[in-house]
């Protein structure tokens, strides 16, 4: 088959017309790759074209004649190099990450941060009644909110069955709906564990608060510690719980940023609240 750039009379041997016109700008180019066998390398080196043919042998056991005198060129190795320099731009064009992105509409999130308040809100209100269960020696209603008792075939909630009052400093005063029951409330309160010894008075029970011991006071502040660092952990499960969720929201960059700023900024302001109502109810407990 004659070369149809150079005409020089290249007679390809195996490969045929269709390869040999392929590699042909490869043949007949005055730059052309030059293999080394003693060192195995492929190097660009400009030739002047020979009129005598001489033979080609390539690395992959080719063989063709040619015309275009270019010594001992590797046409499918330099092939193959292109290929590869196409196959790496080709990569670097994949390569780009999610940064090189347009950024995308801003998204409202202010009905995921409302809900996250409310969570953490939920949290601080069981802290309260965590802490307004421990006795501090006055006389305060929330101390009786887990006294359960037996009414009607069933264990209810004292405040189902009564009123409870504070009637002075140190004394509650628990009146009963119906007085059948009030029998069933004066044993639910001493069962309770609350080491509180009411009197019956008619339908009305009257709870007197003991004082306090010095002890006792310094094991109740362990306790309230205790409670605030329980409520931390609930606030801290909320902030992973809105952080996963953020993740999912695939936002853009710049939202994502300020998406985490706010969820943090939430949990932050929840957990020094914690800190100041411990730190106050474990004064109250301290004082006399």
């Amino acid at each position: 088959a004659e070369c149809t750039r150079c005409h020089c009379a290249a007679m390809v041997h195996r490969l045929g017309r269709v390869v040999h016109q392929r590699l042909q700008p490869l043949l007949c180019s005055p730059t052309a790759a030059i293999y080394t066998p003693s060192v195995g390398v492929i190097s660009a080196q400009k030739t002047t074209a020979q009129p005598n043919a001489r033979r080609v042998q390539s690395v992959f056991g080719f063989g063709a004649q040619a015309a275009c005198g270019v010594s001992r060129a590797t046409t499918l190795a330099a092939a193959c190099d292109g290929r590869r320099s196409l196959a790496k731009k080709a990569a670097k064009g994949k390569g780009k990450g999610k940064d090189d992105e347009e950024p995308g509409e801003p998204v409202d999130t202010s009905a995921i941060m409302k809900e996250m308040t409310e969570d953490c809100n939920s949290a601080i209100q069981n802290l309260e009644t965590e802490l307004g269960l421990l006795r501090t020696g006055r006389a305060d209603p929330r101390i009786l909110d887990k006294v359960r008792v037996e009414a009607y075939s069933a264990t209810v909630s004292l405040a189902k069955v009564a009123q409870v009052t504070v009637s002075d400093a140190r004394t509650l005063s628990v009146t009963v709906f119906d007085p059948d029951l009030t029998s069933s409330v004066d044993k639910a309160i001493r069962i309770a564990g609350l080491d509180l010894n009411p009197t019956i008075a008619g339908s009305t029970l009257r709870v007197p608060i003991p004082k306090v011991t010095q002890e006792g006071r310094k094991k109740l502040t362990k306790q309230a510690s205790s409670i605030a660092e329980n409520a931390k952990v609930v606030v801290r499960r909320v902030r992973y719980h809105y952080m996963d969720k953020g993740k999912k929201l695939n936002l853009p960059k710049d939202d994502a940023k300020k998406y985490e700023k706010d969820v943090q900024d939430i949990h932050d302001t929840y957990v020094k609240d914690v800190d100041v109502r411990v730190k106050a109810k474990q004064a109250e407990l301290m004082d006399d």
